[in-house]
C-alpha cells in the first residue's frame, strides 16, 4: 500500500524536488553576496536592511518571505484536501478497501507518505531561507516576529495545514470545499496562536530602570532604544511605560516636571531575544499536537464514518 501510495504522489514529490533544487542554486549564488554585504556595512558600523539587501534582490526576498507564509496552507489545500476527498468523490477507495487493505492502513500510507514529504520539503526550504536571510535578519529590531517565517516553525505549520486538509476532505467528501475550509481554519488557528498562545509560552521579564535609561520620550512607544540599553537587543517588547513614588502620581501625572522625572522609574515588560529558538519550538511543537490529535481523528472517522 506504502508503494502505491509513492506512486500516486510521485508526480507532486518530483515537482516538490526539482522546486527545491532550483531556489537551492538561486541562494547559493545569491547568499555569499547577501553576506558580504553585512560584514561590510557591519564594519563600517552603518548596518539596515536596505543597506544589506538592496538592488535586484529585493524582489527575491520578497518571494522566499511571501512562499514561506503561504507555502504551508497551500500544501494543505492541494495536496492534503485531496488527499482523502477526491478517491471518495470518484469512489477508488472502495477499491482499496476491497484488496484486503485495512482502511487504518490505506490511511496510514497516504498519510505517511505525504505527511513525510511536506514535512521534508517545508524543512529542508526554510531551512535554505534562514540562512540566506541571516544576514538581513541580524539588522533588524528583532527575531521574534520572524517565527512564521524562520527556522523549524514552517515545518510544524506544514504539519498541521496537511493534516487539516485531510480531515476537511473526510468530513466534507468533496475537494473543493475542504480546499476552501483548510484555508480559513488554517488563517484562524494561526492568529489565535500568534496574537493569544505565543505571548504566553513564558512569563515575560519586569525591568525597572532609573528615568532616561531607556532614551527618553521615545520609551513611551516602545522604541528600541528601550531594548538596547537593558542588554535585551532583539527583545519582543510588550509594554514601557513611567511609574512614579507614592503620594506623586496624581501630581505627577498631570504635570511631569524635572522634580518628577528625576524620581520617576521606566518599566519595560519583554521577552529576551535569547528566548527566540525556545518560543519557536513551543509553537513548533503547538502545531505538531493539533496535527496529531486531526491525525487520530482521522484514523478514527476512517474506521468508523467513512464508507
Amino acid at each position: 500500500m506504502t508503494r502505491f501510495a509513492w506512486l500516486q504522489f510521485r508526480t507532486r514529490a518530483v515537482l516538490a524536488l526539482v522546486a527545491l533544487a532550483v531556489v537551492a542554486i538561486v541562494l547559493g549564488v545569491t547568499g555569499p553576496h547577501v553576506h558580504d554585504l553585512y560584514s561590510s556595512c557591519k564594519a563600517q558600523g552603518d548596518c539596515g536592511p536596505t543597506t544589506v539587501l538592496g538592488g535586484p534582490l529585493g524582489p527575491l526576498q520578497m518571494g522566499l518571505d511571501a512562499t514561506l507564509l503561504v507555502g504551508p496552507v497551500l500544501i494543505g489545500m492541494f495536496w492534503g484536501a485531496p488527499l482523502v476527498a477526491s478517491e471518495l468523490e470518484a469512489g477508488t477507495l472502495r477499491l482499496a478497501w476491497a484488496q484486503s487493505v485495512t482502511r487504518g492502513r490505506w490511511l496510514a500510507a497516504k498519510l505517511g507518505v505525504v505527511g513525510l514529504s511536506s514535512m521534508a520539503v517545508a524543512g529542508l526550504f526554510s531551512l535554505m531561507a534562514t540562512w540566506w536571510f541571516s544576514p538581513i535578519d541580524a539588522t533588524n529590531g528583532g527575531p521574534f516576529p520572524l517565527i512564521p517565517l524562520r527556522g523549524i516553525a514552517p515545518v510544524g505549520y506544514t504539519a498541521f495545514a496537511l493534516v487539516l486538509g485531510v480531515t476537511a476532505g473526510a468530513l466534507l467528501r468533496r475537494v473543493l470545499p475542504a480546499m476552501a475550509s483548510t484555508l480559513v481554519a488554517f488563517i484562524a488557528c494561526r492568529l489565535a496562536v500568534t496574537y493569544w498562545l505565543r505571548p504566553h509560552f513564558m512569563g515575560a521579564v519586569r525591568a525597572v530602570l532609573a528615568y532616561g535609561a531607556l532614551g527618553g520620550e521615545d520609551t513611551l512607544q516602545g522604541g528600541s532604544s528601550m531594548v538596547r540599553v537593558t542588554g535585551a537587543a532583539g527583545a519582543w517588547v510588550y509594554s514601557g511605560y513611567l511609574t512614579f513614588p507614592r503620594g506623586t502620581q496624581r501630581a505627577c501625572a498631570q504635570d511631569l516636571t524635572d522634580a518628577c522625572l528625576a524620581r520617576a522609574r521606566e518599566v519595560l515588560v519583554y521577552q529576551p531575544a535569547g528566548r527566540y529558538w525556545i518560543f519557536q519550538s513551543c509553537e513548533t511543537v503547538t502545531f505538531l499536537a493539533i496535527a496529531a490529535v486531526l491525525a487520530g481523528a482521522c484514523f478514527w472517522w476512517a474506521e468508523h464514518r467513512l464508507s
